[in-house]
C-alpha cells in the first residue's frame, strides 16, 4: 500500500490487487522508489496505474491477463511493463540522440503511467469511442499522479516530463515496427494504447488533429517492417533521409546490404572460373539487418545483445550445400625394433597402396616444416631407429595397413604418437545444381567462410624466433607471379605487434584508425596462426591437389570437385596430446567436435542499433569479416573505458560483438559426426 494513511488507496489495493493474482512478471506490489531493481520499479508503477486508476468494479481477471496476444499485439496489462523494460531498464536502445541533460526515466515512467490512465479513463467513459485520441495534457497528469503517487506538483512542473515523454514514445514505437522490442521470450509487434497516447500528447500540444507522417508509421493495421530504420520506408545505406517534423537528414540503417566478391586479377578469375562456360554472374553476399533474438524459444536475450542487431547471410544453406569433413593428413613418430632405413619403410608403404613421407629423425636437421615441432634426439642416436611418417589423406584401413607393414617390416617398438593432423571440412555445391550456379554457389561459400569461421585470439601460440605479428589473420595470395601476404588490419607503423595485444593503447588505436582494408580475394588463403605454430587455420577456394612448387606438380581439380575448404592443423606432441590424441589408437572413435571448438566456428557480427556503427561494421565485413568486428569493437569498448571515471569494470571477452550461426555450426557438427562414425572402424 502506497500511503496507509489514504483510506481510499488502501481499499482499491485490497479489493483490485485480488484481480492481479500473482502476476509476478507484471505487477509487484509496494511503493516504487523502494523497488530493488529496475524492473520492480516498473512493476510496482504498473500495478499502482491499474489499482488505483484504471481497474473498477465491472473489471475481472481477464481484463489484466495475459499480457500480449499471440499476434504479438500488447494487453492492457502488458503495455507499460514493456515499455518500461526498454526506457527504464534497457537505457532505450535505438532512441535518436537529443540535445541537454539525460532524462529521468523513473519519473517518465509516473508520467506515462498518469497520461495512460487518463487515456484509458476518457476512452472508457465516452459514449463514443473517437478515432481520434482525445487530448492528454498536464492537468491530466497532476490529476492521475493524486490518484496514484504521492507528492503531485503543479501543472508546469510536468510540461518538459510530457515533451519528453511524446519523443520517447515516438523512438519506443519506431522501435516496436523495426521488431526490436522483445517482451516475455516474444517480439512486439504492435502496442495500441501507447500508439494512441503518443497521438493524444501530440493533439494537446498542437490543438489539431492526430499526428501523420511519424504515427502512420506504426498504425497497427500496416504489415510489420523487417527493416531497421523507424522511418515509414527503409532508406538505401548512405543516402540521407528525413526525420519528420525537423528537417535535420539523418542517415538511415538499410535493411539487407550486399558485399561484392571479387578475384585477385582478371586471370585468377578465369583460372578459378574454369570449365564453366559464361555467362557468369557477379559473385555477390546479400545479408539482412534484423534484431538479435534468444537462442532457445522462450528464453531471453543476453543482457549484452539486448538492443542490438544481428547481421544475417541470406544465402540457403540446406539443399543446395553439402560438407563433409576429413583428416587431410597426419604425421606419426615411429620408433622401430629393428634397424631400417627411411627409403626401405617408403618403398614397402608406397607398395601396399598408401602415399607417405618418411624421414629418419637423425637426418632432418633444422627442420622449418611440422619436424620442427620435434622433440631434439640425442646427438648419439644412431640412424635407422627412428621416424617420422607423414600420411597424407589417411582413412581407417589405410592408416591400420601403414602400421602392419611398418611392423611386419621392421617392428614398432612402443607407441605410435601423433606429432601433426590437419583436419579439412569441404563445402560443395550440391550435385543437383546446373555448373553456372554449381560456380555461383562455391564463390558465395568461399566469400562465407572467409567472413564467418572463427577462432579464439588465445588459441594461438608465437613460435620461439617469431614476431607476435605472425598469429594474426591474414590473406595470401599470387601478385604478378609472386606470393603476396596481407594482414586484415594492415598498420606499417604498428610493427609487429600482435593485434590479440588489444591491452596496448597503439594496438587499440591501430584496429580502430586502420584504412578500409583490402578486399578478401576468392583466389586468396586465409590464415590464423604462425605457419609452424602449435595450432594453425586457413580458409582457401580450393581448385586442385598436390600443388608443390618446388616440383612443378599441380592436380587441376573438375567442377563438381571444387570447393571452399577450411583446414585445422595441429602440430607437436603437446597440442595432440591437449585435444586427447596422444597415441595413434585414439583415432578410434574420437570425437572431432571438440577438436574444433575454438578454431573453427561460424559466427554472425552484431552492432548496437545505431546508423554509424552499423555502417562499421558493415566495412568490417566487406575486407576482414568477424575478425575485424570482433577486434574492432573490443579496441573501441577499452578506449571508451579508458576514458570513464571512476573505471568501471573489465567486461571485456573475446568473441565479442559476435553470435554463432546455428545452421553452418550444425552442418559442420553432423560432418564431424561423420567422421567420427568412419574412425570408430580403426
Amino acid at each position: 500500500m502506497l500511503n496507509p494513511l489514504n483510506r481510499v488507496r488502501g481499499m482499491k489495493d485490497l479489493y483490485y490487487g485480488k484481480l492481479l493474482g500473482g502476476v509476478g512478471d507484471l505487477f509487484e506490489e509496494g511503493i516504487p522508489e523502494d523497488a530493488t531493481d529496475p524492473m520492480g520499479f516498473v512493476k510496482r508503477v504498473n500495478r499502482q496505474m491499474l489499482v488505483q486508476a484504471v481497474l473498477n468494479a465491472d473489471s475481472q481477471k481477464r481484463d489484466v491477463t495475459p499480457a500480449m496476444k499471440a499476434s504479438g499485439e500488447l494487453r492492457l496489462s502488458g503495455e507499460l511493463v514493456a515499455f518500461g523494460a526498454w526506457m527504464v531498464r534497457d537505457g532505450m536502445p535505438g532512441a535518436k540522440g537529443r540535445p541537454g541533460p539525460a532524462p529521468d526515466t523513473q519519473r517518465l515512467m509516473k508520467v506515462a503511467a498518469c497520461a495512460f490512465a487518463a487515456l484509458e479513463q476518457a476512452d472508457r467513459t465516452s459514449a463514443t469511442r473517437s478515432a481520434e485520441a482525445p487530448p492528454i495534457t498536464t492537468k491530466d497528469v497532476v490529476k492521475f499522479w493524486n490518484k496514484c503517487f504521492d507528492g503531485a506538483e503543479a501543472t508546469s512542473a510536468y510540461t518538459a516530463n510530457l515533451r519528453s515523454l511524446r519523443h520517447i514514445l515516438e523512438d519506443y514505437l519506431g522501435q516496436v515496427k523495426a521488431g526490436q522490442v522483445l517482451f516475455q521470450g516474444q517480439t512486439v509487434q504492435a502496442s495500441p494504447r501507447l500508439k494512441r497516447l503518443a497521438e493524444a500528447i501530440d493533439t494537446a500540444k498542437s490543438g489539431q488533429g492526430a499526428r501523420t507522417a511519424p504515427v502512420a508509421a506504426t498504425q497497427a493495421s500496416a504489415p510489420a517492417a523487417r527493416g531497421i530504420a523507424p522511418q515509414a520506408a527503409a532508406t538505401p545505406l548512405g543516402t540521407a533521409a528525413t526525420q519528420v517534423g525537423s528537417g535535420t537528414p539523418v542517415v538511415a540503417i538499410p535493411e539487407t546490404f550486399d558485399i561484392p566478391l571479387v578475384y585477385s586479377s582478371a586471370n585468377k578469375e578465369a583460372e578459378y572460373r574454369g570449365g564453366v562456360a559464361p555467362p557468369y554472374t557477379a559473385p555477390v553476399l546479400r545479408y539482412r539487418i534484423e534484431p538479435v533474438q534468444p537462442s532457445r524459444p522462450g528464453s531471453q536475450v543476453r543482457a549484452d545483445l539486448a538492443g542490438r542487431v544481428v547481421f544475417r547471410p541470406t544465402h540457403r544453406i540446406a539443399g543446395t550445400v553439402s560438407i563433409k569433413a576429413l583428416i587431410d593428413r597426419i604425421a606419426l613418430i615411429v620408433k622401430t625394433r629393428n634397424c631400417t632405413s627411411d627409403q626401405a619403410l617408403r618403398s614397402a608403404i608406397t607398395l601396399a597402396g598408401a602415399n607417405v613421407h618418411v624421414e629418419d629423425r637423425t637426418k632432418i636437421g633444422a627442420a622449418t616444416d611440422h619436424h620442427a615441432s620435434l622433440p631434439t634426439l640425442p646427438i648419439s642416436e644412431p640412424t635407422g631407429w627412428n621416424f617420422a611418417v607423414t600420411v597424407f589423406d589417411p582413412r581407417p584401413k589405410m592408416l591400420r595397413t601403414i602400421l602392419d607393414t611398418i611392423e611386419s617390416c621392421s617392428g614398432i617398438d612402443g607407441e605410435v604418437q601423433l606429432f601433426q593432423l590437419e583436419l579439412s571440412v569441404d563445402l560443395y555445391p550440391h550435385k543437383k545444381l546446373t555448373p553456372q550456379d554449381a560456380l555461383q554457389i562455391r564463390e558465395q561459400l568461399v566469400g562465407l567462410m572467409q567472413r564467418h569461421v572463427w577462432s579464439a585470439p588465445t588459441a594461438f601460440d608465437v613460435s620461439d624466433g617469431s614476431a607476435p605479428r605472425t598469429i594474426d589473420q591474414r590473406q595470401v595470395y599470387e601478385e604478378a607471379g609472386n606470393q603476396r601476404t596481407r594482414y586484415v588490419f594492415a598498420d606499417a607503423k604498428r610493427g609487429w605487434d600482435s593485434d590479440r595485444a588489444i591491452k596496448e593503447p597503439d594496438v587499440r588505436l591501430s584496429l580502430l584508425n586502420a584504412k578500409p582494408g583490402n578486399d578478401l580475394y576468392l583466389d586468396a588463403t586465409i590464415y590464423r596462426g604462425h605457419m609452424n605454430g602449435r595450432k594453425r587455420t586457413n580458409s582457401q577456394h580450393k581448385i586442385g591437389d598436390r600443388r608443390n612448387k618446388t616440383k612443378g606438380t599441380f592436380l587441376n581439380l573438375p567442377g563438381g570437385q571444387r570447393r571452399a575448404r577450411i583446414e585445422v592443423t595441429l602440430t607437436s606432441l603437446e597440442a595432440l596430446e591437449e585435444a586427447g590424441l596422444r597415441r595413434v589408437g585414439d583415432l578410434k572413435g574420437y570425437k572431432f567436435r571438440s577438436l574444433i571448438r575454438d578454431l573453427l566456428v561460424f559466427r554472425l557480427p552484431t552492432s548496437d542499433l545505431d546508423a554509424d556503427e552499423v555502417n562499421r561494421t558493415i566495412a568490417q565485413m566487406r575486407t576482414r569479416g568477424v575478425y575485424g568486428v570482433e577486434f574492432s569493437q573490443r579496441a573501441k569498448y577499452l578506449e571508451e573505458r579508458e576514458r570513464t571515471k571512476p573505471r568501471p569494470r573489465n567486461t571485456d571477452h573475446e568473441g565479442r560483438g559476435l553470435v554463432d550461426w546455428p545452421e553452418m555450426n550444425e552442418q559442420v557438427g553432423r560432418a564431424l559426426d561423420q567422421l567420427h562414425r568412419q574412425w570408430r572402424e580403426f
